[in-house]
């Protein structure tokens, strides 16, 4: 639409025509007043706790953000009507009404954080510093930049979950975990057990018979929506990701030999270090006398000895030069010989004398070691400078209502023409699509978008940008019984397999707990038998699947089960042979501890969170809910 407005506005008779559309808007908002988009809850937020509201930019912002994580965690673009069906518009909105409800008993009381402390933190974030370990401009300006934030809006973020978590410790405190969970802990993720097993197999079953017309045509029926065509869109992509335009052979060597010239001693020189110990003596008298006794011959560890200093208390490590407070005796420890004693050091914490043992000289990397590292650090350097400049022309372009093609020509850019995709990526043939970087979050846009529509640039993770044209749409549709038959028969067998493979685990199992052995079950069945020991219920194994490990912790000693084998056609018939506690692998009771006092305080806040939403009250707009996720 924008594209034609574009086109339309190139010439006076267009122009006459936009004036005359907006007119009628104009006037429509006079007529009809413009009074509903002023008028608080219910037009524009999706839910309200108390006097805080949630309004729908940020439920959109929000919801898209969990989803593209979703995503990512899948592997593959996750469609919001996919995550909806398991009520994920509900979950996202669960989490804000959670943030709301803190934040209107924030309000409530009171509670704030001044400029000068946010400002802080954000400095010390570890995220927005650059390669000198220091906060850079740079890195947190290109950070949000990536995220979508302006620098006002990160910080009123950053502001709102600070004062949770300080509002939230100031009563979940540090709970005290009670002695009998902790052993029940200990005692479920050290338990060890040990089973018999034979995996029974599609081999073992009697061949299916083949299917007739009739039985596959009811299977079809019944599984119609298993077997649709997708939705499938043609489009073409201009990429402009970081790695795309990071181009390594660009970077002279002058400039990386000089960029090397420059880190050297704070990136690529581990500092020298030395075996130190230090006894510190009263006076320096006491001092003096002691290092004439290690001159005659008394050990340095004998005089500590004498004043009751154990090895520890004189043993400074391995250390750096910067690793010793006093610059005085750091100066005389690094400039003392190898395996040899100082003189006496009068130091900032009184009189001393130095043992120095073992030295490991500083190392340098050379600059042919780390000229790759560099080269990409000032190619990844120059293709941010250049994803800027090159996003400003495209826009430029696009604002003049060029086609990709012509823009991509004209700056020596690639395009991706996609004839034929569905949702999750893949062409027509089930292939996955080619050429892009970051094809899940491009093709979860192109199928938000309508053809013809002038889209938004997709902002890439890296840092880069996609621009797409959506030009054809293939809608999905129910296939024929003949066009499907092949993978209607495919499916038939799979499912029939798997139902008799199923079965016949069962019968073994029944036949088993009847009288009969697990070896002499297996010997009929053709199989051997085979056993696992030291399992745990985190153990993992390339012979036995989850179901299996799960089912072993599940049932007592002595039981025969079945469970789904690392192929969902295999069945897994297994009998619990033993379960004990592992005394030898006992997990680290502060790391249990420190988990179980993070459940505990999630309970309490949890507690907190739900006391207070029914104290406040929420309200859900369902309508708008709607709305923003599009379903409406």
């Amino acid at each position: 639409m924008m594209g034609g407005f574009r086109k339309m506005g190139q010439n006076i008779f267009g122009r006459v025509v936009i004036f005359i559309l907006f007119a009628f808007l104009i006037l429509s908002f006079a007529v009809w007043g413009i009074g509903d988009i002023f008028r608080g809850y219910g037009t524009s937020s999706v839910a309200k706790v108390g006097s805080t509201e949630i309004d729908t930019l940020s439920y959109r912002a929000a919801f898209q953000n969990e989803l593209q994580s979703l995503s990512q965690r899948f592997g593959r673009q996750v469609t919001a009507e996919q995550a909806n069906a398991f009520g994920f518009d509900r979950q996202v909105l669960g989490k804000l009404i959670s943030e709301a409800t803190l934040d209107d008993k924030i309000k409530s009381n009171g509670l704030a954080l001044s400029d000068e402390r946010i400002a802080t933190t954000i400095i010390n974030d570890e995220m927005f510093r650059g390669a000198d370990g220091k906060f850079d401009k740079n890195v947190f300006n290109d950070t949000l930049r990536r995220a979508g934030l302006s620098e006002a809006g990160f910080v009123a973020a950053q502001r709102a979950v600070y004062l949770r978590n300080h509002m939230t410790e100031a009563f979940s405190g540090a709970p005290t975990v009670p002695q009998i969970m902790r052993d029940a802990v200990q005692r479920f993720r050290n338990e060890v057990r040990g089973i018999s097993y034979f995996t029974v197999t599609p081999a073992q079953i009697e061949p299916l018979p083949t299917p007739t017309d009739a039985e596959l045509q009811t299977f079809f029926e019944t599984q119609k929506a298993n077997f649709r065509a997708q939705e499938y869109r043609k489009a073409t992509v201009l990429e402009m990701s970081l790695e795309n335009l990071a181009d390594v052979s660009l970077v002279k060597d002058e400039d990386a030999r000089a960029r090397y010239e420059q880190m050297k001693v704070t990136s690529y020189t581990t500092a020298e270090k030395r075996s130190v110990r230090q006894i510190v003596f009263p006076t320096k008298d006491e001092a003096t006398a002691a290092l004439e006794k290690i001159k005659a011959g008394t050990s340095f560890t004998d005089i500590a000895a004498g004043m009751k200093l154990s090895e520890k208390d004189i043993d400074l490590g391995v250390i750096e030069k910067s690793g010793i407070i006093d610059q005085k005796v750091a100066e005389i420890a690094f400039s003392t010989a190898a395996n040899s004693v100082s003189d006496v050091i009068e130091g900032q914490f009184g009189a001393s004398i130095l043992a120095i043992g073992d030295v490991l000289p500083a190392i340098v990397k050379t600059f042919d070691e780390v000229a790759p590292e560099i080269k990409k650090e000032l190619a990844t350097k120059a293709a941010k400078d250049r994803i800027t400049e090159l996003h400003d022309k495209i826009e430029d372009q696009r604002a003049s209502a060029r086609p990709l093609a012509e823009i991509a020509k004209e700056l020596n850019l690639t395009l991706t023409s996609i004839d034929m995709v569905d949702r999750s990526g893949f062409d027509a043939s089930g292939k996955a699509i080619e050429g892009l970087k970051n094809a899940g979050p491009i093709f979860g846009a192109i199928f938000g978008s309508e053809v013809g529509m002038d889209n938004e640039p997709v902002a890439l993770r890296d840092g880069g940008y996609a621009w797409f044209e959506v030009s054809g749409v293939t809608p999905a549709r129910d296939r024929t019984f003949d066009e499907a038959r092949s993978l209607v028969e495919q499916t038939w067998k799979e499912e029939e397999t798997t139902k008799e493979v199923s079965a016949k685990a069962s019968d073994l199992v029944a036949a088993i707990k009847a009288g009969k052995s697990l070896d002499e079950t297996a010997k009929e069945l053709g199989v051997s038998v085979l056993t696992a020991s030291d399992l745990k219920r985190s153990s993992t194994s390339e012979e036995l699947s989850q179901a299996v490990l799960s089912q072993a912790f599940s049932v007592p000693v002595g039981t025969v089960v079945s469970a789904i084998g690392k192929s969902g056609s295999e069945r897994i018939v297994l009998s619990v042979l033993s379960a004990s506690l592992s005394a030898s692998d006992l997990p680290d009771t502060d790391q249990i501890d420190t988990q179980l006092k993070r459940q505990l305080s999630d309970d309490v806040i949890g507690s907190y969170v739900a006391r207070s939403q029914s104290d406040l009250g929420v309200t859900i707009n369902d309508a708008v809910l709607a709305m923003a996720t599009g379903r409406n």
